[in-house]
């Protein structure tokens, strides 16, 4: 398989694979719907979208910090007190809604994922609600 990775991309693929597009379509009924591409974009950078999605990212962090299993020692060498994650809103321009990554802070953070996937781990530990 082939594929990308980057900035503009959500993940390994062939570019982000969210549909980001408006809603439009039938109703039935002779009803249709067709939404404003400006307006649709003004909604996903919206104040309360921002909110939801850094909640959601805060959430999973702070799970995270509190997965994270190292031996003690470990943890105070490589972290030298602070958390092993921290969360990092995008701050790309021009992307079509809001991004917040959840990501290793320090050493600690490194090791700790890659030992334990605690970051994978973190997104399905509470059931979180899907934005």
């Amino acid at each position: 398989m082939t594929g990308t990775f980057g900035p503009d991309t959500g993940g390994w693929g062939d570019g982000d694979t969210d549909d980001e597009s408006p809603p439009s379509g039938d109703l039935g009924g002779g009803h249709s719907i067709e939404i404003d591409e400006d307006a649709w974009k003004a909604i996903l950078h919206s104040p309360e979208v921002w909110a939801a999605v850094t909640a959601r990212a805060q959430e999973v962090c702070d799970t995270a910090n509190s997965l994270v299993a190292m031996d003690p020692r470990t943890v105070e060498r490589l972290s030298h007190g602070e958390p092993a994650y921290e969360i990092h809103p995008s701050e790309v321009a021009d992307t079509t809604r809001a991004r917040v990554q959840v990501q290793p802070a320090n050493m600690l953070g490194i090791v700790d994922d890659a030992v334990n996937s605690t970051l994978l781990k973190s997104m399905g530990a509470d059931g979180g609600e899907e934005l």
